[in-house]
């Protein structure tokens, strides 16, 4: 019995790969600083490495948080469509809380 693989998403794909090589930079700036002894790399390395992973980071989970409140919204909110902007508001924090109403 083969266990079917879900397939990542595009936008895994690049998180994962923007992070794999912030990593093997890091990594091989560490490596070229302990060998010639000079630090200042650094000073360039951090700012830009975590200014691009925090980007990167930001939008996959932005996006992620997009997707889980359409789920939310289409499984266990009934009525839904119906609804005013504050009472779906509403109804998604109880839903995320377990204060929904459950059929």
């Amino acid at each position: 019995m083969s266990a079917r693989k879900k397939r990542k998403g595009h936008s895994d794909f690049i998180a994962d790969a923007v992070l794999y090589v912030s990593l093997i930079l890091f990594l091989f700036t560490l490596i070229v600083v302990w060998r010639f002894r000079d630090t200042s790399p650094l000073m360039y390395l951090i700012p830009s490495v975590s200014a691009l992973t925090t980007a990167v980071l930001s939008f996959y989970l932005k996006k992620s948080e997009k997707e889980n409140i359409a789920k939310i919204q289409a499984n266990y909110i009934p009525n839904y469509e119906y609804m005013t902007d504050f009472e779906r508001e509403m109804a998604i924090h109880k839903t995320i809380r377990g204060e929904g109403e459950h059929e």
